[in-house]
């Protein structure tokens, strides 16, 4: 009972009334019988086993608490110094240049007078009076120093012994000049065979073959002149390669593919 071994007299004497009824009791026989004829009264507090070390250990633990949370801290504090560092060194970091742009072939070629697209609409528009009307207009419209004319022949025209064969050849050829469609203009024709004979005529910007032969890999397959303007032998030729439909120098037209 917490009189007999928990309250000191100390905590019992603002209460003399319930000290006195709790001898009474206890002094009665009916309690005797159970707790015995003396029952004396606590002097000193009884204390749990371990209280004070359980308090020592309380500091301790709030002190290792406050430990824990400094040491949390610290590494808070370091955690958040790198992130920032981190940032810092991304904001600092120049961003990765991007890849040059490649240099186009006549990227570095002086404005032309030739607008090419009219050229090429005014070719068309003349089938039916016959694509050599054209012609005069276009040595008009030539600008010599911004556009050159060119004659491809073949290389290996005995090779060509299959009509539908050389035909695809050409054909071919054509399509992979496609990257040049903004600066070229070309005819080829076939000359009936076997063998047929592969020749041809284009107009390129620049007055290089280079973009050509780079460009479309078959290139080196043909042997590249250069058309003299003033040539009237010259100028013939690129008329009947570019809007002759039967004959060439007396040679008859098998097939024929345009580039415009």
């Amino acid at each position: 009972p917490p009189k007999k071994m928990v309250r000191p007299p100390s905590s019992q004497k603002p209460y003399p009334s319930v000290v006195r009824w709790f001898i009474t009791v206890v002094n009665q026989p009916q309690f005797a019988a159970v707790m015995g004829a003396d029952v004396p009264l606590a002097e000193v507090e009884l204390k749990a086993e371990g209280a004070a070390a359980g308090g020592a250990g309380g500091k301790a633990g709030k002190k290792g608490k406050k430990e824990k949370k400094a040491k949390g801290g610290e590494g808070g504090a370091a955690g958040g110094k790198k992130k920032k560092e981190k940032a810092e060194a991304k904001e600092e970091a120049a961003p990765a240049p991007k890849p040059a742009k490649k240099k186009g072939h006549f990227d570095d070629l002086p404005k032309s007078t030739m607008v090419l697209d009219v050229w090429k609409k005014t070719y068309a528009n003349s089938r039916t009076e016959g694509y050599y009307s054209a012609m005069p207009k276009f040595w008009e419209m030539l600008d010599r120093e911004g556009y050159s004319v060119w004659f491809c022949d073949y290389n290996y025209n005995q090779d060509n012994t299959v009509d539908f064969q050389t035909s695809n050849l050409v054909g071919g050829y054509v399509q992979r000049c496609d990257s040049l469609r903004k600066y070229s203009f070309g005819m080829m024709q076939i000359m009936q065979g076997p063998p047929f004979e592969v020749k041809g005529c284009w107009l390129l910007r620049g007055q290089s073959i280079t973009p050509m032969m780079e460009e479309n890999p078959d290139a080196e397959y043909y042997t590249w002149t250069k058309v003299d303007p003033d040539n009237e032998e010259q100028r013939k030729k690129v008329a009947d390669l570019w809007c002759a439909d039967e004959q060439i120098d007396g040679k008859a037209i098998y097939d024929c593919k345009s580039f415009f």
